[in-house]
């Protein structure tokens, strides 16, 4: 035993005492860094409880912040352990648990919270939740009865003095152990007891406290929409002015893949940077079709649609207009709706019937103009038809004027978002006179003038595709078609190019009770004179001639006036119709008088140079000098039949063309036929009109004047120096003769006949 004591001795005298204490300094440098290791474990992990307690401000669970205040104090009594430093940091890193999840419920309430505004009460009622949830009290508690627990047990660590401490040194390590596993419980059942996590319990207090402001969110939106709509009711508006109305059903009877040469216009100006366009055509021609059409290409910036009708109260005002766009456009883009809402309710406060000008700048130009400052604002297509339907346009002409002044002001002012589309006929020539009155708008719209879009090929086309598809809407009249295919070609020739003539007649037809009564209804059509199954024309033809012309307006001068020139749109004998000149030349009505009256009938008649191609504006020669003529043949049947056109506007067919008759003879009984004139009405059709008139004493006066004297060449009338002023062909000479015999006298009819056969032929026509 001595020798090993003694080796043992000699072998730790042999490693030198500097190697010793070098050896010493480095373990004891290892524990002096570990021991600051875990003191910096701990304190940071002290220092992230810390910090969590203000979190805790956003998101305050109740009785957490004391839980945190718990485990600091553990912490604080597990710092006083000069050893187990693995076990202590085993500890901080399960107690790191609880910042993180304090941190993650942070997290979710700042993302919830952050939806709505700093201080609203939303925010502080979603905060309140959780402080008045009784889940998350219940597991605080338990959580602070077990860290109570854990701090009285780490009360006995680290206690007395050096050698007591290092003599406790592994029962301290078991309570480390045991306050690390009791934490680690602790804060998983503070966790997840029950299988719901904390942060389940959070999300369904919130989501709790969310519900009830969502439904109290919605509730409001409710009531403040109850109140708008309350607001917008209060205007005079009409319900059925655009076109998804019922009573514009009619109208939205578009055929696919007709009037393509108006839609490739109306697109071209769509894609344009001008911001109105006017649609103008004659009556019938299917202009609210066409806008009907339009809307529902365009509906999605489609902003407002009124179809303006004749004799609707509602329909047929400017008073209703305005505040019916109004409506309109607060419905259909959001945009505008709480612009439009708030504008009503201060318009309102002046009262409900206000000038027109008021209505249009309140609801109309200031919503335009709050929403452009805002930057909101989208294009939107505000669609008018039939503008010249306006009733006001007769006991208060300067309304309708103003309403599209304002209307355009708007396109003027915000011209790449308000576009519009007008539709109307030639007459009232509010559109016309407007780009007269105001030549920059020339510069920013697109006036459409259907006769210069579409040539007749194209009309018949589209009309004959028309009337085959109305009356193949049914068994038997497909079956009724099939068996007589050239019923189509026959009515669209009878249509003349007119819409309305073609859907009426077809219908006509269609609605025949089996095939002999469909036989029998065309039949019917193409029969002169027809009336049947017109009455939807003669109304149009009605509606127009008594807002051209109200009969209480009509003095008996006017109204001789307005007789003859319909007149010569009922009679005139030449297809192709005749000029104002003529008329003037004929029955001394001066183009001054005769054209203001023809401007207000181009609904129903034609010009033959000014309505057709060009799109220049003729010249005053060019038109006193276009021949007009009736826009169908039914326009002259009404106007002679006094059954469908009233004692108003009725033509005695015999009493006007004795008229004519006369204004013929007196003219080439007076002057002299002009040299190398051979166009010369009178010439051509003076005995079409006398064999179809009376035989008044001023006519057989005429004729005997002329005829009488035709041997004695000192007395001859100048009538004979037109030559060709009777034979087109014998067949009419011999109607003359025969007229003249039996209306006048054989002397008469023998001097005509004898006269006629003198002629020269004359020369094609």
């Amino acid at each position: 035993m001595a020798d090993t004591g003694a080796g043992s001795t000699q072998a730790s005298h042999s490693v030198p005492y500097s190697v010793r204490a070098t050896l010493r300094l480095a373990k004891r440098s290892k524990h002096a860094r570990r021991r600051k290791a875990t003191t910096d474990v701990l304190n940071n992990t002290i220092l992230a409880l810390e910090n969590s307690k203000n979190f805790l401000t956003l998101a305050p669970i109740p009785g957490l912040s004391n839980a945190v205040d718990g485990l600091v104090a553990v912490l604080e009594q597990v710092a006083k352990t000069r050893s187990n430093a693995e076990a202590v940091e085993a500890l901080c890193r399960e107690i790191s648990k609880l910042t993180r999840m304090v941190e993650d419920v942070r997290g979710q309430v700042e993302t919830r919270v952050k939806r709505f505004d700093a201080g609203s009460q939303e925010r502080q009622d979603l905060i309140s939740s959780l402080t008045r949830s009784d889940e998350l009290r219940l597991r605080t508690e338990r959580l602070n009865h077990d860290l109570g627990e854990l701090y009285n047990m780490a009360q006995s660590l680290g206690k007395g003095n050096f050698f007591k401490r290092l003599w406790r040194s592994k029962r301290d390590e078991d309570t480390l152990r045991t306050i690390k596993e009791g934490t680690s419980y602790a804060i998983l059942r503070f966790q997840v007891a029950g299988h719901l996590s904390i942060e389940g319990i959070v999300d369904g207090a919130l989501k709790h406290v969310e519900d009830i402001h969502e439904e109290l969110k919605a509730e409001t939106a409710r009531q403040q929409a109850y109140r708008d709509e309350q607001t917008l009711q209060a205007l005079s508006s009409a319900d059925s002015a655009g076109f998804r109305s019922v009573s514009n059903a009619a109208k939205s009877g578009y055929l696919p893949g007709t009037r393509q040469a108006v839609f490739k216009r109306l697109e071209e100006w769509v894609s344009s940077d001008k911001p109105v366009c006017f649609l103008i055509g004659p009556a019938g021609m299917g202009k609210s079709t066409i806008a009907s059409e339009f809307c529902r290409r365009y509906e999605a910036e489609l902003g407002a649609s009124f179809f303006f009708r004749r004799g609707d109260p509602a329909l047929g005002s400017t008073s209703h207009f305005f505040p019916t766009i109004a409506g309109q456009l607060a419905n259909s883009r959001k945009e505008l709706r709480s612009h439009i809402v708030e504008a009503t309710r201060k318009h309102l406060e002046n009262g409900r019937s206000q000038q027109m000008q008021y209505v249009a700048r309140d609801l109309i130009l200031d919503p335009l103009r709050v929403a452009a400052d805002a930057g909101t604002l989208c294009r939107i297509f505000i669609v008018v038809d039939a503008l010249d339907e306006c009733n006001e346009s007769n006991s208060q002409p300067e309304l309708v004027p103003e309403c599209l002044r304002l209307l355009i002001s708007c396109a003027l002012q915000y011209p790449a978002f308000f576009r519009l589309l007008v539709t109307s006929r030639p007459e009232p020539p509010h559109i016309e006179d407007e780009l007269q009155r105001e030549p920059a708008l020339h510069d920013i719209s697109t006036p459409l003038h259907l006769y210069r879009i579409e040539d007749r090929e194209t009309v018949d086309r589209d009309i004959s595709e028309m009337i085959r598809t109305r009356i193949c809407s049914t068994t038997p009249g497909r079956m009724w078609h099939d068996e007589n295919p050239t019923a189509v070609a026959t009515l669209t020739h009878q249509s003349q190019g007119l819409f309305v003539y073609a859907r009426t007649a077809a219908d006509f037809v269609g609605r025949g009770a089996g095939a002999a009564q469909m036989s029998h209804r065309l039949d019917l059509l193409q029969s002169q004179g027809n009336a049947f199954g017109l009455g939807d024309l003669d109304q149009l033809y009605r509606v127009v001639l008594e807002t051209a012309f109200p009969p209480a307006d009509l003095d008996p001068k006017t109204g001789e006036q307005l007789r003859l020139i319909l007149a010569w749109v009922a009679l005139c004998q030449q297809p192709s119709g005749i000029s104002p000149q003529e008329v003037a030349n004929l029955s001394r009505i001066p183009c001054s008088v005769s054209l203001p009256m023809l401007q207000k009938l181009r609904s129903v008649i034609i010009f033959e140079h000014t309505d057709a191609g060009t799109t220049a504006t003729p010249s005053e020669v060019e038109v006193v000098t276009s021949k007009f003529s009736s826009i169908h043949v039914t326009f002259r049947d009404f106007l002679v039949d006094s059954a469908r056109c009233g004692s108003d506007y009725h033509l005695d067919a015999a009493a006007m063309h004795t008229r004519l008759a006369v204004d013929c003879l007196s003219k080439m009984h007076s002057t002299f036929k002009p040299e190398g004139i051979d166009d010369d009405y009178a010439m051509w059709y003076w005995d079409a009109h006398t064999v179809q008139a009376n035989p008044t004493e001023e006519l057989v006066t005429h004729l005997q004047d002329i005829f009488l004297t035709a041997s004695d060449w000192d007395r001859r009338s100048r009538f004979f120096s037109y030559t060709y002023w009777c034979v087109r062909s014998p067949e009419k000479a011999l109607v003359l003769v025969r007229w003249a015999d039996a209306k006048i006298g054989r002397t008469l009819a023998r001097i005509i006949y004898a006269c006629s056969n003198e002629q020269p032929a004359p020369p094609r026509r």
